[in-house]
C-alpha cells in the first residue's frame, strides 16, 4: 500500500472510520465498483469481516450495493461521501444526545427522592458555564430535562 493510502487511512480512522472500513473503503476507491472477496483481497481486510465491513460503509454513506450474483459494491466519490459520514456522525450525535436527555429526565425524581428533603447545594458560580447548552445547541434537549 503507498505511503499516501497509509495516511489516508489514519485521517479516515480519525474522522470515525475503523481500521478495515478505512481500507475497505481506500480499495474500493481504486476499483470503483468490486466484489467483496475482490475488496478483501486489495484492502486486507480478513474475508470473515469484509461484508460486515462493507455493510457499515453503506450505513455510512460511502458507497453503495448493487444486487446480484456476485453482489458488487459501488464506491462513492470523496466529497459526497465524506459529507455524508459527516451527517451520519451528526445523526448519531442528536440520537445519543436525546437518549441522554431521557435518561436525565428519568433520572432526576430519583435523585430529588435521594435528599430527603434536603435542598442540595447549587453548583458554584464559576462552575455555571458545565450546564449550559453548547455552542452552536439551540439547547431543547437541555431544557427538556428540567432547565439546564
Amino acid at each position: 500500500m503507498p505511503i499516501t493510502n497509509l495516511t489516508c487511512v489514519d485521517k479516515l480512522v480519525e474522522i470515525g472510520l475503523n481500521k478495515y472500513e478505512a481500507l475497505a473503503y481506500l480499495a474500493l476507491l481504486e476499483e470503483n465498483k468490486a466484489t467483496a472477496m475482490d475488496i478483501a483481497h486489495h484492502s486486507g481486510v480478513p474475508r470473515q469481516r469484509i461484508y460486515d465491513v462493507l455493510d457499515n460503509l453503506q450505513t455510512k454513506g460511502l458507497c453503495a450495493i448493487q444486487e446480484g450474483r456476485p453482489r458488487l459494491y459501488i464506491a462513492y466519490r470523496p466529497q459526497p461521501a465524506l459529507r455524508a459520514l459527516l451527517n451520519y456522525h451528526k445523526q448519531q450525535q442528536a440520537i445519543e444526545i436525546e437518549r441522554q436527555a431521557r435518561l436525565i429526565q428519568a433520572l432526576i425524581p430519583a435523585l430529588n427522592t435521594a435528599t430527603n428533603g434536603k435542598n442540595a447545594e447549587p453548583p458554584p458560580k464559576n462552575d455555571r458555564h458545565l450546564f449550559s447548552a453548547p455552542q452552536g445547541d439551540n439547547g431543547d434537549a437541555f431544557r427538556d430535562i428540567g432547565g439546564f
